[in-house]
This record gives structure tokens, sequence and C-alpha cells, in this order.
């Protein structure tokens, strides 16, 4: 009798299990914070952060060591061209230049008497080349010894500002040793760091009047000067990968701004090239390095499959990280609506709801 209710009993619980299966839940449909990539080409004002440089620097030194007598300057003073900077004890060069003109006039009066001589065929054409050679030879030594007693003092070689003056006043400084350091007071230039992408254009577009970059200097902000591009660096910084930019402004006469403050440039990108890649920006946390594959940056992208939103990831190239979020150069396109935070937590294929705030929240 149980042998003939066994099996039966095995079927109802098979058919139980069965049920259970069928009555799983629905796949869990995750809210998302969604954010729709738009088109970024009629507003690509891009601000980079800067440094003010001196656009030409000169450290002075004597071509000669020496005991300082004079150092007229000191730092931060505005000099002229020509002015005075500093000068080294020039007993000894100011004797010699006496004892080698005095050696000069001797030989140029005695080629004056062979000369006259000569004229007259009273002596021989060797003694006069003699007498002439004596003649051009203490020429160049007197000239010599006025060069060096030149370079005893040294002189402004533009307008500018010191720097910094490098020693002190009565002290012997050896030859080559800077003395002073001085900036040019005309123009300062502005540095900072692009992304490759970017760099070439920039070179291109430099004698475009279209391509007007501004600078403003974190000591007067309510104030923009403009600037002109100078030059690039070819090699990029290890570290960053990015080149180094340089532009030139006008030294203002009415604001004393030096080198080392802070600056920013902000440059309209949209004024290049049509040519050129105009990347889109998305929100920073948008973006992430996913496990599996090292070394790539990827994106979750929200897309419809029969009436529902499902999870793609998709590679991207960013650019440079702005105020707005950070660039992608490659990868998207406006209309493409991406995860914007929280991408670690989600898969491939995952189904997925746009997250809307409730009222009252």
């Amino acid at each position: 009798m149980n042998l003939r209710i066994l099996p039966l009993l095995l079927a109802m619980a098979l058919v139980g299990c069965g049920n259970e299966e069928q009555t799983e839940g629905p796949t869990v449909v995750r809210p998302v914070k969604l954010f729709t990539v738009t088109s970024q080409s009629l507003n690509q004002l891009r601000r980079f952060p800067a440094q003010l440089r001196a656009s030409d620097e000169v450290a002075m030194a004597f071509r000669r060591g020496g005991h300082l007598r004079a150092l007229p300057v000191k730092d931060g003073q505005s000099v002229k061209k020509g002015q005075l900077l500093a000068e080294i004890d020039d007993k000894d060069l100011q004797l010699q230049v006496k004892d080698r003109q005095s050696k000069f006039d001797l030989a140029r009066a005695q080629f004056q008497r062979v000369e006259t001589l000569n004229q007259r065929n009273l002596i021989s054409r060797a003694e006069f080349d003699q007498r002439r050679a004596e003649r051009d030879t203490a020429s160049a030594a007197l000239r010599l010894a006025q060069n060096e007693l030149s370079f005893s003092r040294l002189l402004a070689p533009f307008d500018g500002t010191v720097a910094k003056v490098a020693v002190q006043n009565h002290h012997v400084v050896q030859a080559g040793q800077a003395v002073v350091i001085m900036h040019s007071s005309n123009t300062l230039d502005v540095t900072f760091q692009m992304q490759a992408n970017l760099v070439k254009e920039i070179e291109t577009n430099a004698k475009s009047k279209a391509v007007q970059p501004q600078v403003s200097i974190s000591r007067v902000p309510d104030r923009t000067f403009p600037a002109t591009y100078k030059d690039h660096s070819t090699a990029p910084d290890p570290a960053t990968l990015t080149y180094t930019v340089t532009y030139t402004i006008e030294r203002p006469a009415d604001l004393n701004l030096l080198p080392g403050m802070s600056a920013t440039l902000e440059l309209d990108l949209s004024q290049m090239t049509r040519e050129r890649v105009v990347p889109v920006v998305v929100p920073a946390e948008a973006v992430f390095a996913p496990d599996d594959k090292p070394g790539e940056v990827q994106v979750w992208v929200a897309e419809e499959q029969g009436g529902a939103l499902v999870l793609s990831g998709r590679r991207v190239e960013v650019g440079q990280l702005t105020r707005d979020g950070i660039e992608v150069l490659t990868g998207l396109q406006p209309g493409d609506r991406v995860v914007a935070v929280g991408g670690a937590e989600l898969h491939a294929g995952q189904p997925v709801r746009e997250w809307t705030r409730e009222r009252g929240l």
C-alpha cells in the first residue's frame, strides 16, 4: 500500500517545486541618474590655470673676477638700458691701459718717422714693414686693454627690473658668477599645460585674429589682458603627458605684475578650425576604469531595447577636466544617455530606469 502511494507523492512534490520556480518575482529594474550628451560646439570656452613668467631673464656676470666696489641697485628696482648695475675694482686695468697707450704712442711715432723716410727711399722695405707691424700690435694690445677695462662695469642691456641681486657689495666675485638677475619690463609670459590634441591647432591658429585668448590675473580678477602665442614645448611632461604652452601679454604700466603670480588663460576653442574634434562634456563621475580592462576608460550608456533601457559599456577617450565635467574626445555622440554616477556598481545588460526626484524630496 505504501509502495503504491510513494510515486504519487513524488510527483506532487515535483509539481510543487515547479510552481515555486514559476512564481519568482520579476527582474528588479534599477533607477539610475542619466545625463544626456549635448553638443559643445557653440560654447567651447576653456580656462587653463597658468603662471606668469619673465619673458626675458638675463643673469648679468663679469667676464673676469675681481673685488666689487659698486653695487648701486636693489631687488625690484626699475632700470634703464645702459644704467650701471655693478662695478669691480679697476685700478690694475687702468694701469694696464695707460701702459699699453704709451707703447702704442711710441710705436705710432716710430712708424710715422719711418713712413717719411720710406717715401724718400731712405730705409729698407723690411724695416718699414717691421715698424708698421709693431704699431699694429701695439694698437691691438691697447684695444684689448680698453675692452678689459669696460668689462669691469655691468650695464643694463635693456629697460627692465632687477629681479634679484645675487651678491653683496665689497665681496670678491668670480668670472661668470651671476651678480644681478634682470627681467624685461615690456612683456610677461603666461605658461600653462595643454593636451596634445589641441597644441598643434594652437600653433596653426596663432596668427589668426579671430583667436584672441584673454588672461586674467588672480591679483586683479576684474581685468583681462589680450595674449599672443609665443611657443610650446615639443616634449610632454612625463607625469601628465601634457605640453607647456606659452603666450605673451604686454606688461601694464599701472600694475606691478611679477613672475610667479597665478593667472588664468581663457581660450574659445570654437574659434579654431572646424575640422577639429569637438569634445563633449560629461560629469566626471560618469567615467570609470573597469577592473577587467586596466588602462581603459568607459561609461555606461543606456539604450532602448524592446521598450526598456538596458546598459552597455562604451569605451571613451577623455580629455581635460573642466569646471563643468570631463571632456570626452571620442566614443560619445550628442543624444547619448550616460549614467552620471555609480558606474562601478552596474554591469552590462542590466535593465535600468531613469531616476527622477520625487516631489517633496
